[in-house]
């Protein structure tokens, strides 16, 4: 059954619960109005009973005056009022009476119309003839008022019967009414707890499948199988993420395929600058050697300033060849250090010796400071504390051209068996821009593209 015709029955149920819920309640309704209605006209019946009690007090006391005292005006006010009672008796109706009451009624009725009849003989006599039927019609008076007074009890005792049960009636309608209300609360609590199970619940479900994550165990774990509109999301979900997946795949072979391509063409880009920079040393360490050699057979002041010049040129020239080298060796992680004893401070100061001619040059005030408590003899890399300080000391110099540079090594602690060692290099140089320092540790970047032609260096740091 589709979503659409099951989320419509459930609202067809549930109008037709209320509908039947509210023809139940007009009918008790229209029942008590009825009730009601009933109720009025006996009261009022009541009421005409009370009246005609109250008229046969009246005769009743006309009649015994005429016993105790013939008299002709009294028989005409008893005659009068016996009329009217009659007029009273045939007003009254028999629809809210017992088969008895309404025997009884009919029999006073019959009653007072031969009193009647008997008063107006008893008008057309003589006084002195009228005791024998004076005498019948306060009879007859007697018995139809103590008749009328058991008629009028009985009827008011059934009025109180009546009323009790129009109460417990209404009370039972109260009570039905809550009980309808109840009943339509718990019948539409659970049809709502169903549209919620069948209908809503395999949304949310679907919902809760994290976008990024959808994989086919979870859309087929999913309770909507007997609902073809969720059915067909899921099937074209399925699609999806079979497309997504197949496309995923398909991205990251082509990511492992240039990974490796990459990795590839660093590892021969290394390789060449490895075998590059080790072919290069071999005929410049010879150059160097042979230049040294002919400085030492020239005499001549000219010559061997310009020996000076070409065999400077050939270290700057190997010093860059060597950075290469030991950044070929970092990249392969093929770096290794070589622990050994050495003098601390003769290796500083022979660093500081290697830039004091340059500084002193432009004319810069460079100072060496050890302070006291270093030890003599360290145990390190010495070859790579040179190298790295080399470069710090040198770019210092390189890129200061007024003020000072100054070196200072001193010890921020120490045990037993090991000590740490803080190099410190302050110069009043350029400095790096602020936006340029995320770029410091890239290789073959410098602080300024123009720094490449105005200073010497590859931009690595080594």
């Amino acid at each position: 059954m589709s979503l659409t015709r099951r989320a419509f029955l459930l609202v067809l149920v549930i109008q037709l619960l209320g509908l039947g819920l509210l023809a139940l309640d007009g009918w008790k309704l229209q029942s008590s109005v009825h009730q009601e209605q009933l109720h009025s006209e006996k009261v009022v019946e009541l009421a005409e009973l009370l009246r005609l009690q109250d008229a046969f007090s009246d005769f009743f006391m006309t009649v015994d005056q005429l016993r105790r005292k013939p008299d002709t005006d009294i028989v005409r006010l008893s005659l009068v009022e016996s009329s009217h009672i009659i007029e009273l008796m045939d007003g009254l109706g028999t629809d809210w009476t017992s088969a008895t009451q309404a025997e009884l009624l009919a029999s006073l009725r019959a009653q007072y119309w031969g009193i009647g009849q008997a008063l107006s003989l008893l008008a057309g006599r003589e006084m002195e003839h009228r005791d024998e039927l004076t005498n019948a019609a306060v009879t007859a008076v007697y018995s139809s008022t103590y008749q009328l007074q058991d008629l009028i009890r009985s009827l008011q005792d059934k009025l109180h019967d009546d009323e009790r049960l129009r109460e417990r009636d209404l009370r039972n309608q109260r009570q039905a009414v809550f009980l309808g209300m109840g009943l339509w609360l718990l019948l539409t609590s659970i049809l709502g707890i169903l549209y919620n199970r069948i209908t809503l619940r395999p949304w949310r479900e679907l919902a809760k499948l994290r976008p990024g994550r959808i994989n086919l165990e979870e859309l087929e774990q999913l309770e909507y199988s007997n609902i073809p509109e969720l059915v067909a999301i899921g099937h074209t979900l399925g699609r999806l993420v079979q497309g997504r997946n197949k496309l995923h795949l398909r991205h990251q072979q082509e990511v492992d395929l240039l990974n490796r391509q990459l990795a590839e063409s660093n590892r021969v880009r290394n390789d060449f600058l490895a075998g590059i920079s080790h072919e290069i040393r071999t005929p410049m360490n010879n150059l160097v050697g042979n230049l040294e050699l002919l400085d030492a057979s020239l005499g001549e002041q000219e010559d061997r300033r310009l020996i000076l010049s070409i065999q400077r040129a050939v270290d700057d020239l190997l010093a860059v060849i060597n950075d290469l080298l030991a950044f070929s060796r970092l990249e392969n992680e093929a770096l290794e250090l070589n622990p050994i004893e050495f003098d601390l401070a003769q290796v500083v100061e022979a660093i500081c010796d290697t830039h004091t001619h340059l500084a002193y040059e432009k004319s810069l005030d460079f100072v060496c400071i050890l302070e006291a408590g270093l030890p003599e003899m360290v145990r390190g890399d010495a070859g790579r504390l040179r190298q790295v300080l080399n470069n710090l000391v040198g770019n210092a110099v390189k890129f200061t051209e007024t003020g000072h540079v100054e070196v200072r090594v001193s010890q921020m602690h120490h045990t037993d068996r090991q000590c740490t060692v803080c190099f410190e290099i302050s110069d009043t140089g350029i400095g790096i821009a602020p936006d340029r320092l995320a770029h410091l540790f890239e290789p073959f970047v410098q602080a300024e593209g123009s720094m490449s032609r105005s200073h010497e260096g590859l931009g690595l740091g080594l």
